[in-house]
């Protein structure tokens, strides 16, 4: 930070940096109206993600939410990577994901000192998730600091 005067300089690069929050995971959830199109999709799959969550919603709707083996280091590389896997899938099963309900959920760390957060993902990033007729989401996840110090009453 620079001071001049009363007034106060602060740099962009050091700016973004307080701006952009703790980068956790992204999740992958699909919804199908069939349990056993969501049994196809997860095996055909395989070790390639790994499932963590797998259940009925009612009304005949079933959700199977996904998440890349590994740790995950950026938003755009988590969501190439789930789109590489998808397009190498059978024809069949292509057919079943395009058929549901997706999206991409973006998962940070609120940071507990900053007033606002910043991020971007990549135009060809979201071309794919377009072209994959996907959403996306962004959860913000309070930090481990604001989870100990909250007192339960």
């Amino acid at each position: 930070m620079i001071s001049v005067g009363a007034i106060q300089r602060v740099s962009l690069h050091n700016l973004e940096d307080k701006m952009t929050p703790y980068f956790l995971n992204v999740d992958f959830e699909l919804i199908l109206k069939s349990k056993s199109n969501v049994g196809s999709i997860v095996a055909g799959l395989g070790s390639r993600v790994m499932v963590i969550d797998q259940r009925s919603l009612g009304g005949g709707k079933h959700v199977c939410a996904f998440e890349l083996p590994g740790r995950s280091t950026n938003p755009d590389g988590t969501i190439h990577g789930f789109c590489n896997i998808f397009e190498k899938l059978p024809l069949k099963l292509r057919g079943i994901l395009a058929k549901g309900k997706k999206e991409f959920d973006i998962g940070f760390e609120f940071l507990p000192d900053a007033r606002f957060s910043k991020f971007v993902l990549r135009q060809d990033t979201l071309q794919r998730v377009a072209k994959l007729g996907a959403t996306l989401a962004v959860t913000f996840y309070p930090s481990e600091n604001l989870k100990t110090n909250r007192k339960v009453s």
